[in-house]
């Protein structure tokens, strides 16, 4: 990571959120910010937060959007979403991002910042218990998808997120430059992308010394016979059809771990 902050809060500047965040910085390095879509992309192309914390309370209709399009860019974050019992329950379900807590307001400042402090600690494995950290290391294979569709990304991600950990690239530009960042252990790669297409990704990845033996199984929609022989030409790891479903989907790429553990 570029940046050191661990927390990632998302709220409208006043007194109150001021003073929130003050007691949020306290627990681990944290970032303020409003809901303006271009401050927060650019945030996520830099910085992977271990904690999203995000206020829905009486939000515009266009910050309302705001978070609902953050929410599909980085569907894999762990969020926090805090508001009355009606906004919560409005929230809920309309999207398919990794929300691990709603906490329902009004609630005091104190009780608030525990369950912050309590969720970080799950997320890093710290038994408070003892007296010593014990820390709990995921070893699950990482997948990077790359996939111009928000849409599809959102759904391959809830494919494979019990599984294996999860980032996402909308364009295989972002790909590469997620390549350092994440150090994949496979690569799931759409076909047919604008701009810098499937093929065209996996030449300039097979390119980069340090990455050319990252298993890649190209994505498509498209079943026809030339054009599956077309990109097989090309010598990915494997070519998965995006209408396989997730049962499909997800036993190809078990296989192929447990094959080339």
């Amino acid at each position: 990571m570029e940046n050191n902050e661990k927390i990632l809060y998302i709220a409208n500047f006043n007194e109150k959120t001021n003073k929130l965040f003050d007691k949020i910085a306290g627990l681990r390095p944290a970032k303020f910010l409003h809901y303006d879509i271009n401050q927060l992309k650019t945030f996520a192309e830099t910085t992977y937060p271990e904690l999203v914390i995000i206020s829905i309370s009486s939000l515009t209709y266009e910050d309302q959007h705001t978070v609902n399009l953050f929410l599909q860019f980085r569907p894999e974050y762990k969020y926090i979403l805090y508001g009355t019992k009606e906004e919560c329950k409005d929230f809920h379900g309309k999207f398919n991002a990794n929300v691990i807590r709603y906490i329902i307001t009004p609630i005091i400042e104190s009780d608030f910042i525990k369950i912050i402090s309590d969720e970080i600690n799950k997320i890093e494995g710290i038994c408070l218990n003892d007296e010593k950290p014990v820390v709990n290391i995921d070893t699950r294979k990482k997948l990077l998808i790359v996939d111009d569709d928000p849409i599809f990304l959102r759904t391959l991600t809830n494919f494979f997120k019990d599984k294996y950990r999860i980032s996402v690239a909308k364009s295989g530009s972002e790909a590469l430059t997620s390549l350092e960042k994440v150090s994949p252990d496979l690569i799931l790669l759409d076909y047919e992308m604008p701009v810098t297409n499937g093929p065209q990704t996996l030449q300039m990845i097979r390119q980069n010394k340090d990455f050319e033996n990252v298993p890649v199984f190209f994505l498509t929609g498209v079943s026809d016979p030339e054009q599956v022989k077309i990109a097989l030409n090309l010598k990915p790891e494997g070519y998965l059809l995006k209408n396989s479903g997730q049962i499909e989907l997800v036993s190809r790429i078990d296989g192929y771990f447990a094959v080339h553990e």
